[in-house]
Order: C-alpha cells, then structure tokens, then sequence
C-alpha cells in the first residue's frame, strides 16, 4: 500500500509543478506582452486604453485556464483518497465474510458511503485523527461543489467554509454567489491532506487487521 501511496504522491507533486510553472510562464508573457504594447503606445491615450483591455483579456484567459488546472488537480487527489477507501472497504467486506458491499448502501455516495460501511461493520471511524477528520470535511464540501455546482459552495456549508478562509488565508476565495477560487496553496494543502488520509488508511487499519494488502 505504501508504495502505491508513494508513486501517487510523486505524481501528484510532478502535476502540480507542472501546473505552477505553467501559470508562472503565462503571467511572465502577459507582463512582456503588455509592456511592449505599452511602449509602443506612447503617448496615446487610446493605444494606451487598448493596451490595457488586452491585457484584461488575457489576464481573464489566463485565470480561467489556471482555475480549470487548478480544479483539476484537486478533484483529482480527491479520486485517489476515494479509491484507498473502496480498496479498504473491499477489505473489509472480504474480512468479515459480508454478502453486501459499500455500494449496496443507499441514500449517500462516494467516502461518506464507504464511511458508513466501515462504522457499519467494525464500529471504528474511517478517519481517526480529529484535525484530519475536520481538514477533509472541508476538501469534501469543496470537491463537491467543484463537481456538482461549478464552485459554488451550498448555503448549508458556507459558514464552515468562510471559518476556513479566515484560518487558512491565500487559500481560497470566495466570489459572487459563493464560488471559490483555487490557489496553488490550497493546492499543496490538498497534498499534505492526501499523506495524512493516505496515513490513516495504511497505519491504523494496517494494525487493526494483520493482514491489510499482504
């Protein structure tokens, strides 16, 4: 387990550099770009104003293409930690010689389903850690309204979000309507998350059941 968690965690930090040096070389043109349009303007007013609307289209193009990256480096790190969950959950199904599946409850979907399948059968908590518990209560809200709203984050889970942004300042922003905006640091937050989940996964269970993955 631990060494599909480490090529994992290798993969995703190569993604995200590669992400981070995509935006860092896009804002480097648009910086040259818009000085050189600058200085070609001179004096004028109205070269100097649609140098400057140019530069506000790029800008917008270059937000919205780091967003989408963005995004999807997040909901991507999320898929994983929800695949060492069916993996524990099918573990568990086999272990306890259990006719039904995580995927046999109803009502929910996705962790929050396999949460209640792993407290269902051997009345532990799928996440043991409280700080890990609450920090991935948070990336859970957020995935889900990446996924299923565009960014915009429910009215029912806004207060527990905007207590997250006051903590964890440069992370996220909310927008009009509520809709975030990703940063890379909330970016690299979500990698430290998926090593705490990953350690939960592989360290506790690992001692609760002898022979988890052998």
């Amino acid at each position: 387990l631990y060494h599909v968690i480490d090529n994992n965690r290798e993969y995703f930090e190569k993604y995200l550099r590669l992400i981070k040096d995509r935006v860092d070389a896009d804002e480097a043109i648009l910086d040259k770009r818009y000085k050189e349009m600058l200085k070609s303007a001179g004096d004028n007013k109205d070269a100097q104003y649609e140098a400057g609307e140019h530069a506000s289209e790029l800008a917008y193009e270059i937000g919205e293409l780091e967003q989408l990256m963005y995004r999807s480096f997040v909901i991507g790190v999320f898929v994983f930690m929800e695949g060492l969950t069916a993996d524990l959950c099918r573990h568990i199904q086999k272990e306890y010689k259990e006719k039904f599946s995580y995927t046999d409850l109803g009502g929910m979907s996705g962790i929050s389903r396999a949460a209640k399948y792993v407290k269902t059968l051997t009345d532990d908590s799928l996440i043991k850690n409280s700080e890990t518990q609450r920090d991935f209560e948070v990336a859970k809200t957020i995935r889900n309204a990446l996924v299923h709203a565009d960014g915009v984050i429910s009215q029912d889970k806004i207060t527990n979000i905007k207590h997250f942004i006051k903590e964890n300042p440069g992370m996220i922003k909310l927008e009009a309507k509520n809709k975030i905006l990703i940063s890379y640091k909330y970016a690299e937050w979500m990698l430290t998350l998926n090593t705490k989940f990953a350690d939960e996964i592989g360290g506790h269970w690992k001692v609760k059941m002898s022979d988890w993955f052998s």
